[in-house]
């Protein structure tokens, strides 16, 4: 086995102590086991009653789990972690060539099809999603945004810093998991499996040398500059485009702050790229 083979796969093992491997085979097999069976259709339908009364605040959850949108998250907040850029770029790569691929030799149909749109107590909150169901693309997005903005933390926060803002990040990763069964888009077979894969993917990217070394391309100046002219300009798109989730005043002032407050952090940004790139809890 090749030194450098073999060392990638040891930082891989070790990222978290090697938590999000074993919690993502566990899921792997959870939803291979439950697959279209009754636990999976009970699931479903209990799971799908919690958007009542509040259905638009899941679509907005689920939205966000959206690759180009958890991106855009990624790239706001990570002026000083370029190398995170970087490893989202690759897990789009990685995760969007893995999902298809599974997508493609499964073909199963979603809730949808099973239950029907005169369903008494399944509903369907945004889009009439109807085939290719597993893996949920949107639940490897949610556990590589989750997953990415726990890595990278700064070395000068505490031990508490660093769990309470890794926990946060997976409490948010979590909700975007479970909202693609509560809009009905998804059995839970499909997103435990989906969860799997971000899971994996995640220290997989994480550690290739091309997203360390991208990372630092990223980190020079002209890079952070063009980052900052594009962050308020994505933040205008994603308004004006949404891509089938209806975008309130309320949301759409949320993602023109962020991109602003995102393209003036990159702008400021002076933070050493060595300093940058550290891993202190990989």
């Amino acid at each position: 086995m090749p030194e450098s083979f073999r060392g990638w796969l040891t930082a891989v093992l070790r990222t978290h102590r090697g938590v999000p491997i074993i919690v993502g085979t566990l899921f792997a097999f959870l939803g291979a086991f439950i697959s279209r069976g009754e636990l999976d259709q009970r699931w479903c339908l209990t799971i799908n009653q919690w958007q009542q009364p509040w259905p638009y605040p899941w679509e907005v959850l689920t939205w966000s789990a959206l690759g180009i949108v958890a991106f855009f998250f990624i790239a706001a907040l990570s002026s000083a972690q370029p190398r995170r850029v970087a490893a989202v770029l690759m897990a789009v790569v990685v995760g969007g060539l893995w999902v298809h691929a599974v997508k493609r030799l499964v073909k199963d149909d979603r809730p949808l099809v099973f239950y029907g749109l005169d369903h008494p107590t399944f509903h369907v909150v945004g889009d009439l999603l109807r085939a290719h169901g597993m893996p949920s693309g949107h639940s490897v997005s949610a556990m590589v945004l989750a997953g990415l903005m726990s890595l990278g933390l700064s070395p000068q926060w505490s031990v508490w810093q660093r769990v309470l803002w890794a926990t946060f990040w997976w409490a948010v990763g979590g909700a975007q998991v479970v909202s693609r069964i509560v809009v009905g888009a998804h059995w839970p077979s499909d997103v435990l499996v989906g969860s799997a894969i971000g899971l994996a993917v995640v220290p997989m990217v994480w550690h290739l040398p091309l997203t360390q070394r991208f990372g630092r391309w990223l980190g020079g100046r002209t890079q952070r500059k063009v980052m900052a002219g594009l962050m308020p300009l994505w933040a205008v798109g994603l308004v004006a485009f949404p891509q089938g989730c209806s975008i309130t005043p309320l949301v759409a002032g949320a993602l023109l702050c962020l991109g602003a407050w995102g393209g003036w952090r990159w702008w400021h940004s002076a933070r050493p790229v060595d300093a940058a790139l550290s891993d202190p809890i990989a």
